[in-house]
Order: C-alpha cells, then structure tokens, then sequence
C-alpha cells in the first residue's frame, strides 16, 4: 500500500485541489466519484478505514467550510443525498449517527437547522423522525432536552416551541400528541 500526500500553497493563497469527473454532452449519465476506505480480511481484530474530512483552521478568522451539495436537475428533480450507516452483522450494533457543533469559550455556541423548501404547485416538503422498533426489548426512545444555563437571575433555560403551520385561507394546521 502507499500514500498520496498533495501539498500546495506560499505566502498567499493556498493552492487549490480539484477533483472532477467527466460531463457528458449525450444521454448517458455524467461520470462518477467513488472514494471508498480500505478493508480488512482479519477474523478476530481490526477495523475498516476511515474516511476523514477536514475543513482548513484559520489562526485569525473563520475556520474554512465543508459544503455537500447535490446535482440542479434544469427540467427535473434535483440530486439526493443520503447520509446513512450500514446494518449491523451477525453481533453488534449498527453505526451511529452524530451531528453535533462545538462548544465556545466566548459567544455563542453554532446551532443546527433542518428544513425543507417552499413549495411551488405542490405540497411544502415532510420532516419525518422515526425511531427503530424492538424485538426482544424496548422500541427505540425519543428524547427532545433544552438547554440549561448557570448564568444570571435573568437568563432562563432554553425553550422547547411546537409551532403548527399557519394558512391564508383556511385552518391552520394541526398538533397530535397521543399514546397508541
């Protein structure tokens, strides 16, 4: 096996690194990137390989941006992107999933946003939480916590809201919460 280290940059600008596979001006499928960390054949120890992302740290600024975008479609939908973990073998579990930000030392702390777009001609887009079922034990939990703050008399925890949504025309919508 081997390394491939790519270094570029000066006093200015850092060099950039473009990975881009081929378009195609016909009716087949534009080109494709795989990138795929190494296996292991090892019956008792060993893991697959990562795969690690890092965005550049900056010493005075921002840090640098990790973006994923999928493909515009000009006359159809636009591309997918599916974050997921495999399931598990014979033992174990199947992989986590965490999305997390960091903590600060001044400041506020980075929050996370999920969100659909707007509609036009159709119905606005479904935000759908579900948790795994069980078969020997419990069915999975979900656990919803604001924040807490050790600061002064006149900060609060943090709020919990559950807004329905609101309609011109007719009724606005509707909030469920029952046991089964």
């Amino acid at each position: 096996s081997s390394d491939l280290v790519g270094t570029t940059g000066t006093d200015d600008k850092g060099g950039d690194i473009t990975v881009k596979a081929g378009r195609t001006n016909g009716d087949d499928d534009g080109g494709t990137i795989s990138i795929e960390s190494g296996g292991t054949d090892g019956t008792t120890t060993g893991n697959g390989g990562l795969i690690n992302i890092y965005a550049g740290h900056s010493a005075a600024k921002t840090g640098g941006t990790i973006s994923i975008a999928s493909g515009y479609g000009q006359k159809m939908s636009s591309g997918s992107i599916l974050i997921r973990t495999l399931n598990a073998g014979t033992t174990g579990v199947s992989g986590e999933l965490m999305f997390s930000t960091g903590t600060t030392s001044s400041g506020a702390s980075g929050s996370i946003s999920i969100g659909t777009g707007t509609a036009s001609g159709g119905d606005g887009g479904d935000i759908s939480i579900k948790v795994g079922d069980g078969n020997t034990l419990d069915g999975g939990h979900i656990s919803l916590f604001a924040g807490l703050t050790n600061a002064d008399a006149d900060s609060t925890g943090g709020s919990i809201s559950m807004i329905s949504g609101y309609s011109k025309i007719r009724s606005s919508g509707t909030i469920i919460i029952r046991t089964l």
